[in-house]
């Protein structure tokens, strides 16, 4: 499960549900608790209220829902010929401007090692 919690007391978090091996997004940002099916994510809110989350489906996705509906954008994909799988143990944060900054393992699967990746993604 991550979370975080906004200035003014909003709570965001995603979390795995083991028994249906769906991964979900919630929220109590409308004084009810809101909840939607999302995949493997981190969540980061910025100090415009915008909600920004990674999601792992076949490599690494970026999205926000900064138009009222989730938009999202491929960072990284899987490469099933060269053996790499994109996207583990995503994390990330928004800066000040509202910049996502997002950190991923990319791991070499033939080597049985990998590596850590970055980027600042444009908002889809």
């Amino acid at each position: 499960m991550t979370g975080c919690l906004v200035p003014r007391g909003d709570l965001h978090v995603s979390y795995f549900l083991i028994a249906t091996e769906i991964l979900h997004y919630a929220t109590d940002a409308s004084g009810e608790w809101v909840t939607e099916v999302v995949d493997d994510s981190s969540v980061a809110v910025d100090d415009s209220g915008v909600v920004h989350l990674t999601r792992s489906d076949n490599g690494l996705a970026y999205g926000n829902d900064s138009s009222g509906t989730w938009e999202w954008e491929t960072l990284a994909e899987n490469s099933e010929d060269d053996g790499y799988y994109a996207g583990g143990y995503a994390a990330m944060v928004v800066d000040p401007s509202g910049a996502p900054h997002i950190t991923w393992f990319v791991n070499d699967l033939a080597a049985s090692n990998g590596e850590l990746w970055y980027a600042t993604p444009n908002d889809p």
